[in-house]
């Protein structure tokens, strides 16, 4: 009896995950471009906002260089996060490091920024019980997660504007979970959300 509830958990699972309400994102090779942006970072905890300061990119093709600094201008970190996941810390002021925020912020930027432009045709793709989706979920809205059957192990939402005929990524939130901080981000000098 125990196997047969296992077996229908695991069936309902695979028949809820086809249900995503997402359709496929064909420029999003556009929205992930080379080169240098500036961003507003914000990273917390439910309600509460533990830290707030710049994040400057420099996306060059299969590697993110980052550099994170205070509001007051400080350096605290600096890293290359790479396509396949890794997290390179070049320099970290302690605090920073013995923190694991290097870490964190890396993961948060491999999520956001890449593995997007496989998604074209069909807004999920899975591997083993993990699905792994990225779509429109409305105008100017985009949706990225992870799940594992109907559990959500992460997800992040990007908000592009349209200027002059081409999508623009104004803003990015990354919410890994209840028991860890989300990250959010903002284009300088883009629109609010």
């Amino acid at each position: 009896m125990r196997w047969l509830g296992l077996v229908l958990i695991v069936a309902l699972s695979q028949v809820y995950g086809c249900a995503t309400g997402l359709r496929p994102y064909a420029d999003s090779s556009e929205l992930f471009t080379d080169g240098q942006t500036l961003w507003e970072v914000r990273i917390g905890r439910g309600s509460s906002q533990r830290f707030a300061g710049l994040l400057a990119l420099n996306k060059k093709g299969e590697v993110l260089e980052v550099v994170l600094l205070d509001s007051t201008g400080i350096k605290l970190l600096e890293e290359k996060v790479l396509a396949t996941g890794k997290v390179e810390i070049v320099s970290a002021l302690p605090v920073v490091r013995n923190n694991q925020l290097g870490s964190f912020l890396g993961e948060g930027l491999f999520r956001l920024f890449f593995n997007s432009t496989e998604f074209t045709a069909e807004p999920c793709r899975g591997d083993g019980l993990f699905e792994l989706c990225f779509g429109l979920e409305e105008e100017g809205h985009l949706v990225k997660f992870k799940r594992l059957g109907p559990f959500v192990l992460w997800s992040g939402d990007y908000f592009i504007s349209n200027y002059d005929s081409l999508d623009v990524l104004t803003g990015a939130v990354i919410n890994g979970g209840w028991l860890t901080p989300y990250l959010k981000l903002k284009k300088s000098g883009g629109r609010p959300e």
